[in-house]
């Protein structure tokens, strides 16, 4: 009886062993396991905080810049109240086109939770889902780097080239110089009332700006050219390009050409806007080849919004009604979406075009590498029976991102995105890029 009590109570002992055993090793583990996920989570906020860092001296040099105080109390003044003149004390010399909410200077969007949603794609299209980027040069400030890229090439004009969007994203631009601190010397616009047709130049916006040494090291050197310092933004209104020729007014000292007239061109099988893009490529490559442009680049069409059922692709003709919906991302050849984006890049590589797709998330070698191109037309005639030779045109990829916003627009107005600076990082991130690979 002893001997069977002894052996129970040993027994007891083993099995109370073996689960200390397994408790100490389960807390060590969850210790382990906390503490992984905690050094994540703290690597992950690094990575965060490197990118929407906004406060102190140095926010002026982060990727994404927090939106401030004026910007805020815009989202619903609608330009009525006293943040504009927060906005002017700001350097923001187009405070109601660069208010939050407001498009043509009317309230619009969905309000703040809208604008939170840009954000939040704006930090995945630039960095990734898990910010798992760790290339320094794209923690900084896009605009920034486009200024200083062009002053030390001794390049001086930006010309921004288009319809009524690409002005928004003109004045994007200016918004965000703005926002940056960044000295605005001038704004003058000049319009041409005899312009009576689609193809004609309505109107010139020339914005002088004078980027300073203590935009970058907080130390103003007084002592600097000035002509140095000053950089030309240009932006010209014209609904279409002019058929088989590229104004002289346009790119006359021009350094960087940024440009689009995707939407005027409606869904069309019979190729006229592949025929109207390829003649102005045409021309636009012989300007290249004189080195009177030193940078080209295409920013895709926006996506539209509209209620389209019958050929899709959100495109204002075709619509059911002016309710904007979202818009179906579509990747196939004979697909409404993007439709004018394909057009364009095979007419570019047809005439001989090196055509660079400059995706914000990739670096200048991955650009360089995947460069589309044919090699077989490169060295051929033209249709105009000219000789050609192959140019480096860069795509500035916008159609998915701006996909996703159909609650960014004015009621009933499915084309033009309410103001908000977030919406056009990715084109600045995509345009230093494509800088970076061409100087």
């Amino acid at each position: 009886m002893v001997i069977i009590l002894g052996k129970r109570h040993l027994i007891s002992k083993a099995i109370m062993l073996v689960l200390f055993t397994i408790a100490v090793y389960s807390a060590f583990g969850c210790y382990g396991a906390t503490k992984l996920m905690y050094r994540d989570r703290a690597t992950k906020l690094k990575k965060q905080t490197r990118i929407t860092a906004a406060h102190g001296a140095k926010s002026k040099s982060v990727a994404i810049m927090d939106l401030l105080p004026w910007e805020r109390e815009s989202m619903f003044a609608n330009g009525t109240s006293s943040y504009l003149k927060a906005a002017n004390n700001n350097n923001i010399t187009s405070a109601r086109t660069c208010s939050l909410g407001t498009v043509e200077q009317e309230t619009c969007g969905g309000g703040p939770a809208t604008y939170d949603f840009v954000r939040q794609k704006l930090s995945t299209e630039l960095f990734g889902d898990d910010y798992d980027d760790d290339d320094e040069n794209n923690y900084v400030c896009d605009v920034c780097r486009i200024l200083d890229i062009l002053l030390a090439r001794k390049l001086r004009t930006i010309t921004f080239w288009g319809d009524s969007v690409q002005e928004q994203v003109f004045e994007g631009f200016v918004c965000e110089i703005g926002r940056r601190n960044i000295s605005i010397v001038s704004d003058e616009t000049t319009k041409f009332p005899q312009c009576h047709s689609m193809v004609c130049i309505y109107r010139i916006r020339t914005v002088v700006l004078l980027r300073n040494k203590e935009d970058q090291t907080g130390n103003n050197n007084t002592h600097q050219n000035q002509n140095q310092r000053t950089v030309v933004l240009k932006f010209f209104f014209n609904y279409k390009p002019p058929r088989c020729k590229v104004d002289p007014v346009v790119t006359n000292g021009t350094d960087i050409l940024v440009f689009n007239f995707g939407l005027h061109y409606e869904y069309d099988p019979s190729g006229l806007y592949a025929h109207r893009i390829s003649c102005f490529l045409e021309t636009l490559q012989s300007l290249i080849s004189e080195g009177n442009i030193s940078l080209v680049a295409f920013r895709e069409t926006s996506a539209q919004h509209y209620n389209n059922t019958w050929i899709g692709g959100g495109e204002y003709k075709g619509r059911t009604d002016d309710k904007c919906v979202p818009t179906t991302i579509q990747t196939t050849d004979d697909a409404t979406f993007g439709w004018r984006d394909r057009v364009f890049t095979k007419a570019a590589q047809e005439i001989g075009y090196r055509v660079h797709l400059a995706h914000p998330r990739s670096s200048p070698d991955e650009i360089k590498k995947q460069a589309i191109t044919k090699v077989d037309i490169a060295t051929n005639t033209s249709t105009s029976g000219t000789s050609i030779h192959t140019s480096d045109i860069f795509i500035l990829p916008f159609a998915n991102f701006s996909s996703n916003f159909h609650e960014l627009h004015k009621a009933n107005e499915c084309t033009h995105y309410c103001s908000t600076p977030y919406l056009w990082y990715p084109i600045w991130r995509s345009l230093r890029l494509s800088m970076e690979v061409n100087y």
